[in-house]
């Protein structure tokens, strides 16, 4: 149930069709909801990370910020932990606190570029750029860039 749920929500987000994705999410959750307590507890995160997905792609802050306090609150893992300072990096700078996205880029960035995770490095590389950029830290900025680019070309 899990990997099935799993792939059809990523891919559904990936793909841009997020009414789609929430209908998966709303589907998986009531089918936990015939799960043991404890299994219900397990996926909590997973879940939070699915909406915190969501959000983030259809840029709704308010739910991304509730999303994300939720996946702080139940967060068990490295990858959920991790996952959460990425979503908390992007509601800063769309708040335009660029120094508090640096802050939580460059904390979850490393964990990300070992698992070689291209959706999170991405945006973040992309973000990073820009915010340099900005910053006049054109170095930094082309760094950035040239990171972006080797995964786009690697696709």
């Amino acid at each position: 149930m899990t990997a099935i749920a799993n792939n059809r929500i990523v891919m559904l987000t990936m793909t841009g069709e997020l009414d789609q994705a929430q209908a998966e999410i709303e589907r998986f959750e009531s089918l936990l909801q015939q799960e043991t307590e404890e299994t219900q507890l397990a996926m909590k995160p997973l879940v939070s990370v699915y909406r915190c997905e969501v959000a983030l792609a259809r840029k709704n802050w308010g739910v991304l910020a509730q999303s994300v306090d939720q996946l702080l609150k139940c967060a068990t893992t490295q990858d959920q932990q991790m996952s959460a300072t990425f979503y908390q990096s992007h509601l800063a700078l769309a708040h335009g606190d660029r120094e508090v996205f640096m802050e939580r880029a460059l904390a979850c960035l490393p964990y990300f570029e070992s698992a070689q995770h291209v959706m999170r490095l991405e945006p973040l590389y992309e973000g990073m750029a820009v915010v340099s950029e900005d910053q006049r830290k054109y170095k930094e900025a082309a760094m950035y860039y040239r990171k972006l680019v080797y995964l786009l070309r690697k696709k």
